[in-house]
């Protein structure tokens, strides 16, 4: 890839990106890491999840991690209506209070949200 991204689009249509880690680091170099040491390996299962199913990162997650949106609603602190209306959105969606505490609760990046 040379440090370009690779763009591709999602079988529902959503534009995805795929690059080097280096360059989404330095993309991501000023983001909140929601306590996240180093960046983690996205699991296949995720990646297929959003890929191949069509779910948002933050389901994809949830789901991987076992989570109800109950269960991460409680262990967030983030309401359980807000978590099923940013799952419906897709990436990115809602508020960034609301992301950096459920990325804090699923041990994942901001940014992976």
């Amino acid at each position: 890839m040379n440090g370009d991204a690779l763009h591709i689009v999602g079988a529902d249509g959503t534009p995805l990106v795929v690059m080097t880690l280096s360059r989404f680091l330095a993309l991501t170099a000023g983001e909140e890491n929601a306590g996240v040491a180093e960046p983690i390996r996205i699991p296949a299962e995720v990646t297929h999840s959003i890929g191949e199913r069509g779910m948002s990162p933050l389901e994809a997650w949830r789901r991987y991690r076992g989570l109800s949106q109950s269960a991460l609603a409680e262990q967030s602190g983030v309401h359980r209506v807000t978590i099923v209306r940013m799952e419906a959105a897709g990436a990115g969606a809602g508020r960034r209070e609301s992301r950096v505490k459920l990325a804090a609760a699923l041990s994942v990046p901001v940014a992976y949200l």
